[in-house]
Protein backbone atom coordinates (compact mmCIF):
# COMPACT_ATOMS: atom_id res chain seq x y z
CA UNK A 1 0.00 0.00 0.00
CA UNK A 2 1.51 3.29 -1.03
CA UNK A 3 1.69 5.93 1.68
CA UNK A 4 2.65 9.58 1.79
CA UNK A 5 4.84 11.16 4.45
CA UNK A 6 2.66 12.73 7.18
CA UNK A 7 2.17 16.48 6.84
CA UNK A 8 0.92 18.59 9.77
CA UNK A 9 -1.64 21.19 8.72
CA UNK A 10 -3.86 23.66 10.56
CA UNK A 11 -7.13 22.41 12.00
CA UNK A 12 -10.69 22.72 10.83
CA UNK A 13 -13.36 21.31 13.11
CA UNK A 14 -16.18 19.63 11.25
CA UNK A 15 -18.84 18.61 13.77
CA UNK A 16 -19.16 16.53 16.96
CA UNK A 17 -16.52 14.39 18.64
CA UNK A 18 -15.36 10.88 17.89
CA UNK A 19 -13.01 8.59 19.79
CA UNK A 20 -14.53 9.53 23.15
CA UNK A 21 -17.97 8.89 24.52
CA UNK A 22 -19.60 11.56 26.65
CA UNK A 23 -19.43 10.12 30.15
CA UNK A 24 -22.06 8.71 32.41
CA UNK A 25 -24.75 6.13 31.79
CA UNK A 26 -28.23 7.64 31.72
CA UNK A 27 -30.47 6.89 34.66
CA UNK A 28 -33.51 5.93 32.66
CA UNK A 29 -34.66 4.80 29.25
CA UNK A 30 -33.40 5.65 25.85
CA UNK A 31 -36.18 7.42 23.94
CA UNK A 32 -36.03 11.14 24.68
CA UNK A 33 -38.08 13.85 23.04
CA UNK A 34 -36.11 16.64 24.69
CA UNK A 35 -32.49 15.47 24.76
CA UNK A 36 -30.57 17.50 22.20
CA UNK A 37 -27.07 17.28 20.82
CA UNK A 38 -25.50 20.33 19.23
CA UNK A 39 -22.35 19.70 17.21
CA UNK A 40 -20.60 22.89 16.16
CA UNK A 41 -19.36 23.70 12.67
CA UNK A 42 -16.25 25.82 12.98
CA UNK A 43 -15.28 28.56 10.53
CA UNK A 44 -12.39 27.93 8.18
CA UNK A 45 -10.02 30.16 10.14
CA UNK A 46 -8.16 28.51 13.00
CA UNK A 47 -7.48 29.78 16.51
CA UNK A 48 -5.47 27.53 18.79
CA UNK A 49 -6.41 27.88 22.45
CA UNK A 50 -3.45 29.00 24.56
CA UNK A 51 -1.91 26.22 26.61
CA UNK A 52 -2.08 26.60 30.40
CA UNK A 53 1.04 28.07 31.96
CA UNK A 54 3.63 25.29 32.07
CA UNK A 55 6.31 24.52 34.62
CA UNK A 56 9.45 22.44 34.50
CA UNK A 57 7.38 19.30 35.14
CA UNK A 58 7.44 16.60 32.45
CA UNK A 59 4.95 17.08 29.64
CA UNK A 60 1.66 15.31 30.41
CA UNK A 61 0.80 12.14 28.51
CA UNK A 62 -2.54 11.59 26.80
CA UNK A 63 -4.22 8.63 25.17
CA UNK A 64 -6.47 8.66 22.13
CA UNK A 65 -8.71 5.78 21.08
CA UNK A 66 -10.53 6.13 17.79
CA UNK A 67 -10.21 6.88 14.12
CA UNK A 68 -7.16 8.43 12.50
CA UNK A 69 -7.43 9.74 8.93
CA UNK A 70 -4.95 11.26 6.47
CA UNK A 71 -6.33 12.64 3.23
CA UNK A 72 -4.97 14.60 0.28
CA UNK A 73 -6.23 17.71 2.13
CA UNK A 74 -4.48 17.18 5.47
CA UNK A 75 -1.91 15.07 7.26
CA UNK A 76 -2.79 12.35 9.77
CA UNK A 77 -5.27 13.55 12.37
CA UNK A 78 -6.97 11.93 15.35
CA UNK A 79 -10.64 12.60 14.71
CA UNK A 80 -12.07 15.21 17.07
CA UNK A 81 -15.16 15.45 14.89
CA UNK A 82 -17.86 13.22 13.54
CA UNK A 83 -16.44 10.64 11.17
CA UNK A 84 -18.37 10.85 7.93
CA UNK A 85 -18.87 7.25 6.85
CA UNK A 86 -18.23 7.82 3.18
CA UNK A 87 -15.68 5.84 1.21
CA UNK A 88 -13.12 7.00 2.07
CA UNK A 89 -14.25 8.30 5.48
CA UNK A 90 -13.68 11.93 6.42
CA UNK A 91 -13.01 13.89 9.60
CA UNK A 92 -10.77 16.62 11.01
CA UNK A 93 -9.08 16.73 14.37
CA UNK A 94 -5.77 16.72 16.24
CA UNK A 95 -2.65 16.62 14.01
CA UNK A 96 -0.24 13.72 14.51
CA UNK A 97 3.02 15.09 13.05
CA UNK A 98 5.15 12.00 13.76
CA UNK A 99 2.68 9.23 12.92
CA UNK A 100 4.28 6.66 10.60
CA UNK A 101 1.70 4.64 8.67
CA UNK A 102 4.27 1.83 8.27
CA UNK A 103 3.63 1.09 11.97
CA UNK A 104 -0.11 0.64 11.27
CA UNK A 105 -0.33 -2.49 9.07
CA UNK A 106 -4.10 -2.74 9.63
CA UNK A 107 -4.73 0.64 7.95
CA UNK A 108 -6.90 0.95 4.84
CA UNK A 109 -6.42 3.22 1.84
CA UNK A 110 -8.82 4.41 -0.84
CA UNK A 111 -8.22 7.16 -3.39
CA UNK A 112 -5.30 8.72 -1.53
CA UNK A 113 -6.93 8.63 1.91
CA UNK A 114 -5.52 6.36 4.63
CA UNK A 115 -7.35 5.55 7.83
CA UNK A 116 -7.47 3.15 10.77
CA UNK A 117 -8.84 2.67 14.27
CA UNK A 118 -5.99 2.83 16.77
CA UNK A 119 -4.80 3.58 20.28
CA UNK A 120 -2.26 6.41 20.53
CA UNK A 121 -0.15 7.75 23.40
CA UNK A 122 1.67 11.05 23.26
CA UNK A 123 2.34 14.54 24.56
CA UNK A 124 -0.33 17.14 23.75
CA UNK A 125 0.58 20.83 23.52
CA UNK A 126 -2.88 22.21 22.85
CA UNK A 127 -2.68 21.67 19.10
CA UNK A 128 -0.71 18.54 18.20
CA UNK A 129 -0.32 15.08 19.73
CA UNK A 130 3.34 14.05 19.58
CA UNK A 131 3.46 10.25 19.74
CA UNK A 132 5.81 8.63 22.24
CA UNK A 133 4.90 5.01 21.42
CA UNK A 134 3.88 3.08 18.30
CA UNK A 135 0.15 2.94 17.53
CA UNK A 136 -1.75 -0.11 18.76
CA UNK A 137 -4.95 -1.71 17.44
CA UNK A 138 -8.15 -0.95 19.33
CA UNK A 139 -8.93 -3.96 21.56
CA UNK A 140 -11.68 -6.11 20.11
CA UNK A 141 -13.56 -6.05 23.42
CA UNK A 142 -13.48 -2.25 23.64
CA UNK A 143 -16.82 -0.83 24.90
CA UNK A 144 -17.58 2.44 23.14
CA UNK A 145 -20.87 3.34 24.79
CA UNK A 146 -22.06 2.94 28.38
CA UNK A 147 -24.90 0.55 28.99
CA UNK A 148 -28.42 1.93 29.13
CA UNK A 149 -30.56 1.51 32.23
CA UNK A 150 -34.15 0.94 31.08
CA UNK A 151 -35.60 1.26 34.58
CA UNK A 152 -37.94 4.23 35.16
CA UNK A 153 -36.45 6.65 37.73
CA UNK A 154 -39.57 6.47 39.95
CA UNK A 155 -40.14 3.77 42.54
CA UNK A 156 -42.09 0.82 41.24
CA UNK A 157 -45.81 1.17 42.02
CA UNK A 158 -47.51 -1.54 44.14
CA UNK A 159 -47.80 -4.57 41.92
CA UNK A 160 -45.27 -3.22 39.43
CA UNK A 161 -45.76 -1.31 36.18
CA UNK A 162 -48.99 -2.98 35.11
CA UNK A 163 -50.47 -0.10 33.10
CA UNK A 164 -47.69 0.38 30.54
CA UNK A 165 -48.70 1.12 26.94
CA UNK A 166 -47.06 0.43 23.56
CA UNK A 167 -44.78 3.23 22.39
CA UNK A 168 -47.14 4.15 19.55
CA UNK A 169 -50.01 5.08 21.90
CA UNK A 170 -50.91 8.77 21.49
CA UNK A 171 -49.49 11.02 24.23
CA UNK A 172 -49.66 14.44 22.56
CA UNK A 173 -51.85 16.08 25.21
CA UNK A 174 -49.74 15.25 28.29
CA UNK A 175 -46.53 16.17 26.47
CA UNK A 176 -47.99 19.53 25.39
CA UNK A 177 -49.07 20.21 28.97
CA UNK A 178 -45.66 19.34 30.39
CA UNK A 179 -43.72 21.43 27.90
CA UNK A 180 -45.84 24.49 28.73
CA UNK A 181 -44.86 24.44 32.42
CA UNK A 182 -42.18 26.76 33.74
CA UNK A 183 -40.35 24.03 35.65
CA UNK A 184 -40.43 21.51 32.81
CA UNK A 185 -37.21 19.48 32.84
CA UNK A 186 -37.78 16.88 30.12
CA UNK A 187 -39.83 13.98 28.82
CA UNK A 188 -38.78 10.51 27.71
CA UNK A 189 -40.04 6.96 27.48
CA UNK A 190 -38.79 4.21 29.78
CA UNK A 191 -39.17 0.48 29.25
CA UNK A 192 -39.32 -1.55 32.46
CA UNK A 193 -38.58 -4.61 30.31
CA UNK A 194 -36.18 -3.67 27.47
CA UNK A 195 -37.35 -6.64 25.42
CA UNK A 196 -41.02 -5.60 25.47
CA UNK A 197 -42.52 -2.61 23.65
CA UNK A 198 -44.37 -1.36 26.71
CA UNK A 199 -43.36 2.07 27.99
CA UNK A 200 -43.72 4.39 30.93
CA UNK A 201 -44.15 8.07 30.12
CA UNK A 202 -41.55 9.91 32.22
CA UNK A 203 -42.04 13.62 32.88
CA UNK A 204 -39.45 15.67 34.80
CA UNK A 205 -40.13 18.94 36.62
CA UNK A 206 -38.26 21.02 39.18
CA UNK A 207 -41.24 21.23 41.55
CA UNK A 208 -45.00 20.87 42.14
CA UNK A 209 -44.81 17.19 41.33
CA UNK A 210 -48.14 16.22 42.87
CA UNK A 211 -50.05 18.87 40.90
CA UNK A 212 -48.30 17.91 37.66
CA UNK A 213 -48.95 14.21 38.20
CA UNK A 214 -52.65 14.79 38.84
CA UNK A 215 -53.03 16.78 35.64
CA UNK A 216 -51.02 14.31 33.58
CA UNK A 217 -53.13 11.39 34.76
CA UNK A 218 -56.20 13.26 33.59
CA UNK A 219 -54.64 13.46 30.12
CA UNK A 220 -53.13 9.98 29.83
CA UNK A 221 -54.40 6.63 31.17
CA UNK A 222 -51.15 4.68 30.86
CA UNK A 223 -48.12 4.38 33.13
CA UNK A 224 -46.66 7.72 34.21
CA UNK A 225 -43.53 8.54 36.22
CA UNK A 226 -43.17 12.13 37.47
CA UNK A 227 -39.55 12.76 38.46
CA UNK A 228 -37.94 15.57 40.46
CA UNK A 229 -35.11 17.15 38.44
CA UNK A 230 -32.54 19.57 39.87
CA UNK A 231 -32.63 21.80 36.80
CA UNK A 232 -35.24 22.77 34.22
CA UNK A 233 -34.71 22.27 30.52
CA UNK A 234 -34.45 26.07 30.17
CA UNK A 235 -31.69 26.07 32.83
CA UNK A 236 -29.75 23.43 30.89
CA UNK A 237 -30.02 25.38 27.65
CA UNK A 238 -28.75 28.53 29.39
CA UNK A 239 -25.81 26.62 30.86
CA UNK A 240 -24.90 25.20 27.46
CA UNK A 241 -24.96 28.66 25.91
CA UNK A 242 -22.80 30.13 28.69
CA UNK A 243 -20.21 27.37 28.30
CA UNK A 244 -19.41 28.54 24.77
CA UNK A 245 -17.68 31.55 26.30
CA UNK A 246 -16.73 30.18 29.73
CA UNK A 247 -14.66 27.25 28.44
CA UNK A 248 -12.58 29.67 26.34
CA UNK A 249 -11.98 32.04 29.26
CA UNK A 250 -8.69 32.59 31.10
CA UNK A 251 -10.22 30.77 34.07
CA UNK A 252 -10.73 27.63 31.96
CA UNK A 253 -7.21 27.85 30.54
CA UNK A 254 -5.77 28.24 34.05
CA UNK A 255 -7.56 25.03 35.01
CA UNK A 256 -5.94 23.13 32.20
CA UNK A 257 -8.94 22.84 29.88
CA UNK A 258 -8.14 22.60 26.17
CA UNK A 259 -11.53 23.41 24.68
CA UNK A 260 -11.05 23.18 20.93
CA UNK A 261 -9.78 24.88 17.82
CA UNK A 262 -11.95 27.97 17.29
CA UNK A 263 -12.80 30.40 20.06
CA UNK A 264 -16.48 30.38 20.97
CA UNK A 265 -17.11 26.93 19.47
CA UNK A 266 -17.52 23.65 21.30
CA UNK A 267 -16.64 20.32 19.74
CA UNK A 268 -20.04 19.05 20.83
CA UNK A 269 -22.58 19.72 23.57
CA UNK A 270 -25.47 17.59 24.75
CA UNK A 271 -28.42 18.65 26.88
CA UNK A 272 -29.33 15.42 28.66
CA UNK A 273 -32.70 15.44 30.41
CA UNK A 274 -32.16 11.93 31.79
CA UNK A 275 -29.35 13.17 34.05
CA UNK A 276 -30.38 16.85 34.12
CA UNK A 277 -26.95 17.83 32.88
CA UNK A 278 -25.00 19.30 30.00
CA UNK A 279 -22.19 17.18 28.56
CA UNK A 280 -19.48 19.08 26.71
CA UNK A 281 -16.76 17.50 24.59
CA UNK A 282 -13.36 19.22 24.83
CA UNK A 283 -9.98 18.22 23.45
CA UNK A 284 -8.27 17.51 26.76
CA UNK A 285 -8.16 18.38 30.46
CA UNK A 286 -5.01 18.37 32.57
CA UNK A 287 -6.84 17.65 35.84
CA UNK A 288 -10.41 16.49 35.26
CA UNK A 289 -11.29 16.42 38.97
CA UNK A 290 -10.17 20.02 39.47
CA UNK A 291 -12.00 21.16 36.34
CA UNK A 292 -15.17 19.35 37.44
CA UNK A 293 -14.97 20.92 40.92
CA UNK A 294 -14.73 24.35 39.31
CA UNK A 295 -17.76 23.75 37.10
CA UNK A 296 -19.71 22.32 40.06
CA UNK A 297 -18.98 25.50 42.03
CA UNK A 298 -20.47 27.57 39.19
CA UNK A 299 -23.47 25.49 38.17
CA UNK A 300 -24.13 22.93 40.89
CA UNK A 301 -23.14 19.32 41.41
CA UNK A 302 -23.28 17.32 38.18
CA UNK A 303 -24.74 20.10 36.04
CA UNK A 304 -21.79 20.03 33.61
CA UNK A 305 -19.99 16.87 32.54
CA UNK A 306 -16.73 17.06 30.63
CA UNK A 307 -15.91 14.41 28.04
CA UNK A 308 -12.51 14.49 26.35
CA UNK A 309 -11.15 13.44 22.98
CA UNK A 310 -7.75 12.85 24.63
CA UNK A 311 -7.52 11.22 28.06
CA UNK A 312 -4.66 11.98 30.43
CA UNK A 313 -2.92 8.75 31.43
CA UNK A 314 0.09 9.79 33.56
CA UNK A 315 -1.81 10.73 36.71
Amino acid sequence: MGRRQPVSLALLLLVAACGSSPGGAPTSAVISATTTTSPSVAPSSTTTQPAPTSTSAPAPEFEYIGTVIESPDHGPEACAALVLMSLPPQCRGVPLPNLDWDTVPWAEEVRGTTWAEMVLTGHFDGRELILIAPPEPVPVDRTWEPGVDFTPPCDDPPGGWTDTQPQVVEATAPIAYAEAQGGFAGHWLARPDPAVDQVVQVFAFTGELADHEQRLRELYDGAICVWQAPRSLADLKNIRNELKALLWSDEAVDRGIYTGFEEGYLLASDTNVLSSSVTVVVLAVLDKDAATDWLNSLYGEGAVRLSTVLTRVDT
